[in-house]
C-alpha cells in the first residue's frame, strides 16, 4: 500500500488533497502543518511521495527541503511542491534544490494524478537505477546537430543532469538504449524525419511516465501543432539565464504549451 506525507499548514488544502488521494490509490496518508513536525515525522517513516507546502509557520517548505535533501535517509524521497505561485525563477530554484515536480493551487485533479502517476512509475519500472548516475542527478539525451549548440547546452545545464548527446534519429535510439535518458531535449534543427523517427520509436519501449521529450525551438515563429506530440516545448531564449530558468521549470510541467 503507498503513504504519502502532506505537509501545509491550510487543514482545508490538506483535506481536499486527501480526497483526490483516497478516491485514486489504496494508501495510508500522514499529514503535518509544518516542515518542523514533517521532520519528525521522516525520522520513522518512509512515504512514497512528500506533498510539500511552501508558506509555513515554525518551518517553511523550502528550508524543510534542503533538510530532507541533506539527510541520508530521507534524500531520495520524491517530494512536490504545493504552491500558489507559478513563477520559474522560484521553481528553477526548487529543481536545483531536489523537487521532483509541482502543483498549483487550487488543485486541478486530472493534472494532480497525472504527476503523481509520472512519479511512481518512475519509482516502480525498474528502470529508475539507469535514470541517474553515481552523482545522483538525472540524465537527459539531447539531440541536436549544432556542435556549437550542444556545448552551450553542456556548459549551462551539465552541473543539473548528465548529458548524453546524439547528432541525429538513429544515433540518438542507440544512445537511448545504452543509458536510458530520464529526459530527452530534441532540436527542431532536426529533419522532420528525425523527429518522427526519434518520438515514435522511444515511445514504443516505454511506459507511459517513464521519459518525457520535449521539442527544443530556436525559433517561435516556426511553432505549429505538430510539436503537441511532445510533452512540452522549450524556446531557446538568447537571454542564457532566461533559456535556463525556462529548461528546468519546464522539465516539470506536463503541458508547457496550455
Amino acid at each position: 500500500m503507498l503513504k504519502f506525507l502532506i505537509v501545509d499548514d491550510d487543514q482545508s488544502i490538506r483535506e481536499l488533497l486527501k480526497i483526490i488521494l483516497k478516491k485514486n490509490y489504496a494508501c495510508n496518508i500522514l499529514e503535518a502543518e509544518n516542515g518542523e513536525k514533517a521532520l519528525e515525522i521522516l525520522k520513522t517513516e518512509s512515504p512514497n511521495i512528500v506533498f510539500l507546502d511552501l508558506s509555513m509557520p515554525v518551518l517553511d517548505g523550502k528550508e524543510a527541503l534542503i533538510q530532507i535533501r541533506n539527510n541520508v535517509i530521507t534524500k531520495n524521497i520524491p517530494v512536490i511542491i504545493i504552491t500558489a505561485l507559478n513563477e520559474k525563477e522560484i521553481i528553477s530554484d526548487l529543481v536545483e534544490k531536489g523537487i521532483c515536480d509541482y502543483i498549483l493551487k487550487p488543485f486541478d485533479k486530472t493534472d494532480t494524478i497525472k504527476r503523481i502517476n509520472k512519479i511512481l512509475a518512475r519509482k516502480t519500472s525498474g528502470k529508475e537505477k539507469n535514470e541517474t548516475d553515481i552523482s545522483g542527478l538525472p540524465r537527459l539525451m539531447l539531440v541536436e546537430n549544432d556542435n556549437k549548440l550542444r556545448l552551450q547546452f553542456h556548459e549551462l545545464f551539465g552541473d543539473k543532469f548528465i548529458i548524453v548527446d546524439a547528432k541525429n534519429g538513429s544515433e540518438a535510439l542507440t544512445v537511448f538504449n545504452q543509458h536510458f535518458p530520464r529526459f530527452i531535449v530534441i532540436s527542431d534543427k532536426l529533419s522532420i524525419l528525425d523527429k518522427k523517427i526519434i518520438t515514435l520509436r522511444i515511445l514504443e519501449q516505454i511506459k507511459n511516465g517513464e521519459v518525457s521529450i520535449y521539442l527544443l525551438m530556436h525559433d517561435k515563429k516556426s511553432l505549429t501543432a505538430k510539436v503537441f506530440q511532445f510533452d512540452g516545448v522549450i524556446f531557446r531564449d538568447e537571454n542564457l539565464q532566461n533559456f535556463k530558468n525556462d529548461l528546468l521549470s519546464t522539465l516539470l510541467k506536463d503541458e508547457i504549451t496550455t
